[in-house]
């Protein structure tokens, strides 16, 4: 009698305290529980067929999360409360908000690309930043923001991640990157470093064909890595992986690495968090192998989130008619160990029962949602971040306010309101690229770049370049004169640029890149 006594203590407050995840697991089919590991696209602005087309899909593969791609904050909140309604299980919501909602959202506020971030030396800003862009997700129903990118950007020609990098110094990166997700984790909505293990030195764009990337493995943990191990101690909550060729790593693409995705990320780089792939419709990918074996490799690599992603109107068709039934299937059909599923699943649904979801799945249908996405303190902020991340590149000191001055602007069809700032205080002439104009009786130059290089036949004047691209265009500048970047053609840089050349700022920020 004791002993059954003993038995019935301990194993009660087990079954008392099993939450919501574990409950939930514990009830579902096998094929719900392949249905969890499934990330699609959802694009509103395509309508009540496409709504209709969602609903009969869900019937049928009970995915786990969807993707927030391009509509509207006034179209995507109904529509996606209309899509959740209609999801047995709540639905995780990710979003592509790198520089903020504006990356993928109309009418909605973009922050500075990473790589003027990266000039910033204030961390406290760009964790304000994360906590903003974290509101702003919240607003309209994202729970995972898929950045930030940890990527070291040490091809200067990289065609798919350049400005969205933070530079090409490892530990830079790392720390600006660090800053930025862990504000967005206070704001409560999960951030998701990538692309593990490292895109930044690729030639190729994997949205067309796969990289492939020869440094040995020491190379790549000195450098590549590093950022994610930092990420990873600091409490990063996903990961998303790379459609990589990495021979040093594997002989495989690294979303189909077991190596890499279970040996090294999880078990020596001792992540535990969540781990989702890059869209699995890449053509790095779908080039060579069918929709069953991707979906399938990708899960058995160890990842928890199988990601499917477009707002092209076909391609959302093909994922949703060809692409995710094929890899569903083929899970199904593999006969994984329960255990294994059981593991991933569990990790997902503990995510969502953390975030709520269980008790409330639904976004608040606000009548002052885009008042409430454009408060004052964002645009604010926004200006203080340009303001922090001007550089002087070269000084060699500032026109003269006395002297006649020609501006000519590059890369721009139409002179833009930096002319207008100039006028305030130089008696200056505008004059655009490419059109006939003649500098006679003009006592010095102002050269507005807003294109990745300044043409060779420009590169002979001394002038005062203003650079409004990115910082790799300093290798084209003229040998003498002032240098000051802006990073990026937008208002918000113009001035401050147009104040530093007027004396009015000092610039604080330092470049993020390097030249030989």
């Amino acid at each position: 009698m004791r002993r059954l006594q003993l038995i019935i203590f301990f194993t009660f407050p087990l079954f008392l305290y099993a939450g919501w995840a574990e409950q939930t697991l514990d009830k579902m089919t096998t094929k719900e529980k392949v249905g969890q590991l499934f990330v699609i696209s959802i694009c509103p602005p395509r309508g009540d067929e496409h709504l209709e087309h969602l609903v009969q899909f869900l019937q049928k593969y009970p995915v786990g999360g969807v993707l927030l791609k391009q509509a509207h904050p006034l179209e995507q909140v109904p529509f996606l409360n209309t899509v959740q309604k209609k999801s047995n299980l709540p639905l995780l919501t990710f979003a592509d908000a790198e520089w903020g909602l504006g990356m993928r959202m109309k009418e909605t506020l973009s922050y500075p690309r990473n790589l003027t971030l990266g000039a910033i030396q204030d961390r406290e800003l760009l964790i304000e930043m994360g906590r903003q862009i974290g509101r702003q997700c919240q607003l309209v129903g994202a729970h995972i923001n898929l950045a930030p990118v940890v990527d070291v950007n040490t091809n200067p020609d990289n065609p798919v991640i350049h400005r969205r990098a933070f530079g090409d110094h490892p530990a830079r990166v790392a720390m600006q990157a660090t800053a930025l997700f862990q504000g967005m984790q206070e704001a409560g909505v999960l951030a998701c470093v990538k692309h593990f293990p490292g895109h930044g030195d690729t030639a190729v764009d994997s949205h067309h064909d796969l990289p492939l990337i020869l440094y040995p493995l020491e190379r790549l943990k000195e450098v590549e890595f590093l950022p994610f191990s930092y990420a990873i101690h600091s409490g990063i909550e996903c990961v998303m992986s790379a459609h990589l060729l990495v021979p040093a790593i594997d002989t495989v693409p690294c979303t189909f690495s077991k190596r890499l995705m279970t040996d090294v990320l999880q078990n020596e780089m001792e992540f535990d968090g969540l781990i989702v792939t890059d869209a699995l419709n890449m053509k790095a990918l779908t080039n060579y192998y069918v929709a069953g074996d991707v979906g399938l490799s990708a899960f058995l690599a160890g990842h928890h989130f199988l990601l499917y992603g477009s707002h092209k109107d076909e391609v959302v068709d093909s994922i949703i008619n060809e692409l995710v039934p094929e890899a569903f299937e083929a899970i199904l059909k593999a006969n994984i160990p329960e255990e294994i599923l059981n593991q991933r699943v569990l990790k997902i649904l503990q995510a969502k029962e953390r975030l709520g979801l269980h008790e409330n799945r639904l976004v608040a249908e606000r009548e002052d949602l885009m008042q409430a996405l454009h408060d004052p303190s964002y645009q604010t902020l926004i200006s203080r971040l340009f303001e922090e991340a001007v550089t002087v590149y070269r000084d060699e000191g500032l026109p003269n306010p006395k002297k006649k001055t020609a501006y000519i602007q590059v890369g721009l069809d139409e002179v833009t309101p930096f002319f207008s700032d100039l006028l305030e205080t130089f008696d200056a002439t505008a004059f655009l690229y490419g059109t006939e104009f003649s500098l006679d009786g003009f006592d010095q130059v102002i050269i507005g770049l807003y294109q990745q290089e300044l043409p060779a036949d420009l590169r002979k004047f001394h002038a005062t370049v203003a650079v409004f691209t990115t910082p790799y265009a300093l290798k084209t500048c003229p040998e003498t004169g002032t240098v000051i970047v802006g990073y990026e053609g937008v208002r918000d840089a113009e001035k401050v640029v147009s104040r530093v050349i007027k004396g009015d700022l000092k610039a604080k920020g330092k470049l993020p890149v390097s030249f030989p």
